[in-house]
């Protein structure tokens, strides 16, 4: 339909009440995916001590080519980040859970910054980080260049109230079956949003993207040997930038 339902297994949900006593539920809202990425399949939700609930998915879709596979590798997909996910005005609402941010560094920061064309922060290098992005107005065009390399690079783009992830440069490639149709491109509707508060966790196969608390993208990647660099684009686009390397220390622990 559109931009959605475009993964052959989408994740769903709908919002409504249960009446227990008789098994029912009454729904009160359309039917929408829970993830418009191009890898969210099962998730699974627990409730944490402190009444929070998570969410936990396979970063994985069926009838698909897997590099770690064909590379032989031994391992397919992995679990995504939790999330937590609660009701606010009849609306979903999606975060990474509090406890994800200890695993990182303190953060380096560019502040107030204008892109107006290709840009790169020395500071802003890596495999495994965390990106915050805040603008206070929707942009009209702004590109984020993730784990580039010098033939590779994973693009993140907003342009007319709609955001775009593409996959298809990334690095070694991700085909789909005939049924799959475009495994490598996925695209969210902003356009009722009115400024960006984005998070994109960046990890050595997987791209997470939280905007707005409110929409996600979870996908694989496969980048080749060496792909760190980071770079944006923009029309004029105002914007506070966050950079938190992931804390190799923490993972030991």
């Amino acid at each position: 339909q559109g931009i959605e339902y475009q993964n052959l297994n989408s994740s769903v949900y709908l919002i409504g009440k249960t009446d227990w006593l008789n098994g029912e539920f009454l729904p009160c809202s359309e039917q929408k995916e829970l993830d418009l990425g191009c890898d969210y399949y099962a998730p699974q939700t627990l409730k944490t001590p402190d009444g929070r609930t998570i969410a936990i998915a396979w970063m994985q879709m069926w009838l698909r080519s897997i590099p770690t596979s064909y590379l032989g590798h031994g391992w397919a997909g992995m679990m995504s980040l939790p999330r937590e996910l609660w009701i606010k005005n009849n609306v979903l609402h999606q975060k990474p859970a509090k406890e994800v941010f200890a695993y990182f560094e303190a953060a380096k920061e560019v502040k107030k910054v204008v892109i107006n064309a290709s840009t790169q922060f020395e500071i802003l290098r890596g495999e495994t980080y965390l990106l915050s992005i805040k603008c206070p107005s929707l942009p009209h065009r702004f590109e984020i260049f993730l784990r580039k390399g010098e033939s590779n690079f994973t693009l993140v783009s907003i342009s007319d109230g709609t955001l775009t992830f593409d996959r298809s440069k990334s690095g070694f490639s991700i085909k789909g079956n005939r049924l799959d149709g475009e495994c490598n491109i996925r695209k969210c509707n902003l356009a009722n949003e009115t400024s960006l508060d984005m998070q994109i966790f960046v990890d050595v196969s997987s791209v997470e993207i939280f905007i707005n608390e409110k929409y996600c993208l979870s996908s694989t990647i496969y980048p080749f040997p060496c792909s760190h660099g980071i770079s944006f684009d923009g029309d004029g686009v105002e914007a506070e930038i966050e950079f938190s390397p992931f804390n190799n220390h923490k993972r030991s622990e």
